[in-house]
């Protein structure tokens, strides 16, 4: 999981990229000056950010590399996807489009033996049981064909990940599903990429 956090227009000398881990975080400064420095140092884990804020205050000044001089701050962690793929996280719901319940089991793609019969494909993310369906349906151009349904709710979840097939212009058809269903609760949404837009 990576994102680039700031991006600084004005000329700018130096470049900071942060990994962050579950037991290390890593930091890579690059300078125009000095060239790459790198850092590791321990994870934060009631504040993974702290880590990182820490290193960065330490380098920057210890190389004459003033803030603002900094123009990309990357950033990646593999903390969340371990979470996801350990499942220590919080008990999570999928609402998505009827007749879509079962993507997650069936997994078409990415099959690493593509004949062997006897290949046990790994636990779902999200158990059948928690995997709910709302009648909606989308056209390819993003316009309704039929409106949502918001009958169900998502149980003992205390994060909703609202699937819609084919969201196309409607970006926000995704938090129509899930705001209603969050919110009497006070649980999280999880939100993808077009839902930033």
């Amino acid at each position: 999981m990576v994102s680039r956090g700031v991006h600084n227009m004005r000329h700018t000398t130096a470049r900071v990229g942060a990994d962050v881990g579950g037991t290390f975080t890593d930091i890579v400064l690059i300078d125009s000056q000095r060239g790459v420095t790198l850092r590791k140092l321990l994870s934060t884990p009631d504040d993974f950010g702290r880590a990182v804020v820490h290193a960065v205050s330490d380098l920057l000044p210890a190389h004459g590399v003033a803030p603002e001089a900094v123009g990309d701050v990357v950033h990646g962690t593999t903390v969340a996807t371990n979470t996801i793929l350990e499942f220590k996280g919080a008990l999570t719901g999928l609402l998505t489009t009827r007749g879509f319940r079962d993507v997650l089991e069936l997994r078409r793609l990415r099959v690493p033996k593509l004949y062997d019969l006897f290949w046990d494909k790994p636990r779902p993310l999200v158990e059948r049981a928690l995997r709910l369906e709302v009648d909606e349906r989308l056209d390819s151009t993003g316009q309704v064909l039929v409106p949502l349904d918001l009958e169900q709710a998502p149980g003992d979840c205390r994060l909703v990940a609202a699937r819609v097939r084919q969201p196309g212009p409607r970006a926000g058809h995704r938090r129509h599903v899930a705001s209603p269903l969050a919110a009497p609760v006070g649980v999280a949404i999880a939100r993808g990429p077009a839902d930033h837009s």
